[in-house]
This record gives structure tokens, C-alpha cells and sequence, in this order.
């Protein structure tokens, strides 16, 4: 199987402190709060759309602190905007979560449906099976698992064996090596020119 990264969205669209579903994702939801992605706060206030809500998520994820975590604003339908955090990087050990008590359902932030988010894709390692052992990666280029073979999976099918026949690449080896001679013999054959003495006019080279 195939290393993926988490994504997750509002659950339902997102709604404004009235009560209906925003209808724009630059106009103000009327709400404020805070909740954490990944560990790091997102404050929210009365005066912020949606857009300005994905803007603040995504500057955490900015210098040595990042979160690991993108947000974007998906337009499912007339009047259903949802958030979609995406995480930067596949592997389980790259989950995120989001979490605060202002994102329970009746709370401050209730209304942007996150307190249990829509998952779009689980995050998971790369999973392959080489010689029959099971082999994992949080990346879908796996070069440490056969010495000299890099392996870049692009497409799941465990209904599927593959053959590889890793062996030494001898027609290439036998070329360098020539080629390798064939210099060194030229330059031998220059050396060799510079100590060859004309009898007529007694100059070398």
C-alpha cells in the first residue's frame, strides 16, 4: 500500500454565529474562539471569514515551529464551505489533530463542525512485501530496503506480484573498464612521444 497523508474537513458547512451557512468565504462569521491544530493555537475572532481563518492556520505552519499542516476552503455546494487540513507530509507517525472545547458542537467555534471532522484520508505508511517480509516507510521512496535499488511506489494492487531481478549490470562494468584502459594507454602513448628523440634534428617530443 501507499504512504498517504491525513486530510480532514468540517463535517458539515460551516455556519455563522446565526445560525445559517455562510454563504461566503470572505465575508465574517460572527465568531470567536480558539482551537489547537497540531498542537499550536488558532485564535479566531468575530470579524474573521473563513478565509482569514485558513490564513492563520497556515502561518503556524511556518519557521522551525510548523505544523506540518495546510489549510484550504472547499466549496461543496451552494452555501457549503467546509475547511480541509492536509497534512505536509504521508506517514502514520505525521498525523495531526485538532482539538479545543470551543469546537464542541454549541461552543464558541461549534459552528465551523470540527468538533468530529469529516476524514478524507487516513494517514498511513507505504507497506510492500520483498522477499516475504513486510517492509514499512512513512514515504512512498523506499532506497534502504535493497542496497543500490530505489523503489518509488505509485499505485496499490495487493492483488498483485511484481519480479525483480537485481543483479550486476556487467555489459556497463566492462564498458567503464575500457574505457578506463583506453585512457590510461593514451596517456602513456603522450608520455611515451615527449622521450622520442628526432635523429635529425636532435629534438625530442
Amino acid at each position: 500500500k501507499l504512504a498517504l497523508a491525513q486530510r480532514d474537513s468540517s463535517s458539515a458547512a460551516v455556519q455563522s454565529s446565526a445560525g445559517t451557512a455562510a454563504s461566503s468565504d470572505t465575508a465574517a462569521l460572527g465568531l470567536s474562539g480558539s482551537f489547537t491544530v497540531a498542537g499550536a493555537t488558532v485564535t479566531v475572532t468575530a470579524a474573521d471569514s473563513l478565509q482569514d481563518i485558513a490564513t492563520s492556520i497556515n502561518q503556524l505552519n511556518t519557521g522551525s515551529t510548523a505544523t506540518g499542516v495546510t489549510a484550504s476552503i472547499i466549496k461543496a455546494g451552494t452555501s457549503d464551505y467546509r475547511l480541509v487540513f492536509t497534512a505536509g507530509t504521508t506517514g502514520a507517525a505525521n498525523s495531526f489533530a485538532l482539538a479545543g472545547a470551543d469546537l464542541s458542537n454549541g461552543a464558541a467555534l461549534g459552528k465551523l463542525n470540527l468538533s468530529a471532522p469529516t476524514s478524507l484520508q487516513l494517514a498511513q505508511d507505504a507497506e510492500v512485501i520483498i522477499d516475504g517480509l513486510t517492509i514499512t516507510r512513512d514515504g512512498n521512496s523506499i532506497s534502504d530496503a535493497l542496497s543500490g535499488v530505489t523503489m518509488d511506489l505509485l499505485q496499490a494492487d495487493p492483488a498483485t506480484t511484481l519480479s525483480m531481478n537485481v543483479a550486476i549490470d556487467t555489459a556497463a562494468l566492462r564498458s567503464n573498464v575500457q574505457a578506463f584502459v583506453d585512457d590510461y594507454n593514451s596517456v602513456q602513448d603522450y608520455i611515451n612521444a615527449q622521450f622520442v628523440v628526432d635523429t635529425k634534428t636532435g629534438n625530442s617530443g
